[in-house]
């Protein structure tokens, strides 16, 4: 179980748990939380999956990609399979029209919101 810290901010007193890379994570009062580390997306090869894809597409697969950083896998696997049942156009457009309610979520957190994958679950 993580360590519960408590700061105090305009004299109110805030509980957190201090997760990976100095991302904290703010309780609610009286809840009790038990933190571990956040799952992330670390090390995904962008340029190898779209690399799969045939030329004329790759532009647009890679730009898709950027756009949903923390949760590249999930979007190029989407991409990847909507090409070979041929209906890339229809999920393509979904992936690009999504990303503005997600901008500012942080790469690290975007598998550990709920609304982002269930947006994926969806797809």
């Amino acid at each position: 179980m993580a360590k519960i810290q408590t700061e105090v901010r305009g004299g109110v007193s805030c509980r957190f748990i201090s997760a990976q890379d100095g991302i904290r994570l703010y309780l609610l009062p009286n809840v009790p939380m038990d933190a571990g580390e956040i799952p992330v997306e670390r090390g995904f090869d962008l340029e190898k999956t779209v690399s799969k894809f045939p030329e004329s597409l790759q532009k647009r697969v890679r730009k898709i990609g950027q756009n949903y950083k923390g949760r590249q896998l999930d979007a190029t696997s989407i991409l990847l399979y909507a090409h070979e049942k041929d209906c890339f156009e229809e999920y393509a457009k979904r992936l690009e029209e999504k990303p503005k309610d997600f901008e500012f979520i942080h790469p690290d957190l975007m598998q550990a919101r709920t609304d982002v994958t269930s947006f994926f679950m969806r797809l």
